[in-house]
């Protein structure tokens, strides 16, 4: 849990340093896009893990776990062809 954890504040953090000194251009806008799949994709694994260490618990609101596993799930939307229920 601790190593997905780390793994998305470092990609988070190449990716905020990338925005402030990159030079426009489709490099940037590529290595932009791999930190934020890297980050997304880490923050899930983080949540994922520390609900598995609070089991059936980490759905009750007061732990905010459940609302950490909605946003974390908010990086990579769903389109409705993939299973996603419209609202």
């Amino acid at each position: 849990m601790e190593n997905a954890f780390a793994a998305a504040r470092m990609a988070l953090d190449q990716l905020i340093h990338n925005a402030e000194t990159g030079n426009p251009g489709t490099e940037t806008t590529n290595r932009a896009l791999i930190g934020r799949t890297l980050a997304g994709q880490a923050a899930i694994r983080s949540v994922e893990r520390a609900m598995e260490v609070a089991s059936g618990a980490s759905f009750y609101r007061r732990l905010g776990l459940e609302r950490a596993f909605v946003m974390s799930r908010g990086a990579f939307p769903s389109t409705p062809g993939e299973g996603a229920t419209p609202i």
